[in-house]
C-alpha cells in the first residue's frame, strides 16, 4: 500500500440476535491524495455460537460520509425478515 492511500475499517453498529448471533454495519473509509473520502459500508449477519458459519454480505452501500451510508443501511439492520433470511442462508 503507498502512503498516497489509507483505509480505515470500522464497526459503526452491532444488534444482537437470539443464539449469540449478531448483525453488524462495517465501514471502510479510503482516503487518497488525489480522490475525495470514500466510504463503503457492508451489512453482515454473523451467526450464533451452534452454528458457527457466517453469513454472506447481506447488502452494500457507498457514500460520502458514515451518515450517508448508514441511511441505506440501517433500516436493513432493523427489518426482521432481511435478518431472518440472512441467518437462514448462513445454516445451509
Amino acid at each position: 500500500m503507498g502512503i498516497w492511500r489509507v483505509s480505515t475499517v470500522e464497526r459503526v453498529v452491532e444488534r444482537d440476535l437470539p443464539g449469540g448471533a449478531i448483525a453488524a454495519i462495517d465501514v471502510v473509509t479510503t482516503r487518497s491524495a488525489w480522490r475525495r473520502r470514500r466510504v463503503q459500508g457492508a451489512l453482515i449477519v454473523e451467526g450464533g455460537r451452534e452454528t458457527g458459519h457466517r453469513a454472506p454480505i447481506v447488502a452494500t452501500a457507498r457514500g460520502a460520509s458514515i451518515r450517508a451510508v448508514m441511511r441505506k443501511l440501517a433500516p436493513m439492520l432493523r427489518n426482521d425478515s432481511v435478518i431472518a433470511w440472512a441467518l437462514s442462508r448462513s445454516a445451509r
